[in-house]
């Protein structure tokens, strides 16, 4: 990738890092929200939940971006595959075990059966409780909702990887089977996520099905046109695309036309506003802050670590006194502890296990290569 390229994915890498702050803010909003101030917080912190739909459109536009000149095939989506695997699974199982042992004060939600059982399927992307539709699938470490999604996604462009050169014909053959004609069986076809019905006897179909899949698809889209002849070249004209863009958000925001996850509220706006800025990269390098850049960096942590902060603060500010605990400050704090421990989990845990992963798989895999036929 060149040096120019680089610094025009750098912006994006800052976008992720702010998606990722934005939900440590949204969940932090709690701590406020019984102060006569409350409602400012509830104002300013919570559409910060969208960032999980930004990452779902970046999700989407990184790995078609990454793969554009794959050749396909097996070993190419075996290899778009393991590389996810390694990057997510050893962190987020980690950050899965830490969350638990903290919350129950030790191991006591392992004790019963059940409580196993969803650990198992959520360490391996499995929804919990199908009840729990559109979102959140009672999954007992509540983030990882958005990696079911995430890792769905990842399959099914593996999949269409193996088709080679036909791999958007395939994927698009899929999407119109789950998302097209399996709703409209049910009646139920829509772009709202919370229109989908919460009474599918099979979880897995709820994930396939569910509209929020349309916001990777976007991001797929996106990357497309952005690798595509498809151009603006009057900055004067981009400038304004963008600021209008960006008017558009916040009015679509703080109207409450737009009120929550899924392409028919937050969606629409972000993909409209992540468009216009592809755009506007693709002839104007713009100078990315190294702090932002390095928060998105750190942004996977950050989103994987948050909650575990969040609950030590609590209780540590809750043993302090009612000055500090439901406060201001206690955000301020929360939020500062989060972005910390985030690097350090970056550094000594993230990445540290993802490269063990790594030697882990390859072994197999040379092990495997030398097995006599």
């Amino acid at each position: 990738m060149s040096n120019t390229s680089q610094k025009k994915i750098e912006l994006i890498e800052c976008i992720r890092g702010i998606a990722a702050l934005a939900v440590v803010l949204c969940h932090t909003r709690y701590y406020v929200k019984d102060l006569p101030s409350g409602y400012i917080a509830e104002a300013l912190f919570y559409p910060g939940a969208m960032g999980v739909d930004i990452f779902f459109i970046i999700s989407g536009f990184i790995i078609t971006h990454t793969t554009i000149n794959s050749p396909g095939g097996t070993n190419s989506a075996l290899s778009f595959i393991t590389k996810r695997i390694i990057r997510v699974w050893p962190s987020y199982t980690l950050a899965t075990l830490a969350f638990l042992i903290i919350l129950y004060n030790g191991f006591s939600f392992f004790s019963t059966s059940e409580n196993i059982k969803s650990f198992i399927k959520s360490i391996f992307f499995l929804p919990v409780d199908v009840s729990n539709s559109p979102f959140y699938f009672g999954m007992p470490f509540g983030i990882a909702w958005t990696l079911i999604f995430e890792f769905y996604f990842y399959s099914i462009f593996a999949i269409s990887l193996l088709f080679g050169r036909f791999r958007y014909l395939a994927l698009a053959s899929w999407i119109t089977v789950s998302l097209i004609l399996i709703p409209l069986y049910r009646n139920n076809f829509s772009f709202d996520a919370f229109n989908q019905a919460a009474s599918i006897k099979y979880p897995y179909i709820s994930v396939m099905t569910s509209p929020m899949v349309w916001e990777f698809i976007a991001g797929i889209i996106i990357a497309l046109i952005y690798h595509s002849t498809i151009r603006i070249k009057s900055t004067v004209v981009l400038y304004n695309i963008v600021f209008l863009s960006f008017g558009l958000a916040l009015w679509a925001f703080s109207s409450g036309l737009s009120w929550n996850h899924g392409p028919a509220n937050w969606g629409w706006p972000l993909i409209i506003l992540f468009l216009s800025l592809i755009f506007l990269i693709k002839e104007v390098d713009i100078k990315t802050p190294a702090a932002l850049v390095w928060m998105g960096k750190i942004s996977f942590s950050l989103y994987l670590t948050h909650m575990i902060v969040l609950t030590i603060t609590q209780r540590l500010m809750t043993s302090l006194g009612s000055s500090f605990y439901n406060s201001w400050s206690h955000i301020v704090i929360a939020t500062t502890l989060s972005i910390t421990f985030a690097a350090l989990w970056y550094y000594h845990i993230e990445t540290p296990s993802s490269k063990l992963m790594q030697k882990f798989l390859w072994k197999i895999s040379d092990r495997l290569s030398h097995t006599p036929k």
